[in-house]
């Protein structure tokens, strides 16, 4: 058994990456990559561009967050669709403002630990993974099929009560960023 086995997979190219505990490599020369246990758990990774993009699942950071480990999550959907619903505790930089400046300024975590990227199905999170570690950032993890697979796993997340709350709370930020006059202040002048 080895520390750690990586497997080529021919369905997309990438990488699987077997944890010794998960996996018994059988050495044989017919397999040169060796075999995984049948049933074992396996983390993927995918490899684009000679690095490794780190995922996780979502059952497997659920975990993590109720055993208190310091979690940091990004959201980068639009912050329409983040304010409706997203992954208790998790911060909002839509994927058209992530730069790696950004990322590092509004870390609440020390930088060497990881950071949690989800988008709606994943594709999102792994580009940014993708362009973020080509800029220096390599401890990003992808959370696997987005906050769908977080939701058709029954994990909790954040909604808002309603579309009219949401609505009023986005006009109430609206006005209080100057960007809209409150006309719903002085009805009767109107």
């Amino acid at each position: 058994m080895y520390a750690c086995c990586v497997l080529l997979c021919s369905y997309c190219a990438g990488s699987l990456v077997v944890p010794r505990e998960e996996a018994a490599v059988q050495d044989s020369p017919s397999k040169s990559q060796g075999e995984i246990n049948a049933g074992a758990r396996v983390p993927v990774c995918f490899e684009a561009e000679g690095t490794l993009m780190k995922t996780i699942h979502p059952l497997e950071l659920e975990a993590r967050i109720e055993a208190n480990e310091p979690v940091e999550i990004v959201d980068l959907r639009p912050r329409a669709q983040f304010e409706k619903r997203h992954v208790p505790g998790a911060h909002s930089i839509p994927f058209n403002e992530l730069d790696p400046e950004t990322v590092a300024h509004s870390r609440e975590l020390p930088l060497p630990e990881p950071l949690y990227l989800i988008s709606e199905r994943g594709r999102h999170a792994e580009i940014a993974a993708e362009n973020m570690d080509a800029r220096g950032l390599d401890n990003l993890v992808v959370v696997e099929g987005g906050l769908q697979e977080w939701e058709h796993n029954g994990l909790p997340v954040d909604r808002s009560q309603n579309a009219t709350n949401w609505i009023a709370e986005h006009h109430k930020r609206m006005v209080d960023m100057g960007a809209v006059t409150d006309l719903s202040a002085a009805p009767d002048q109107l």
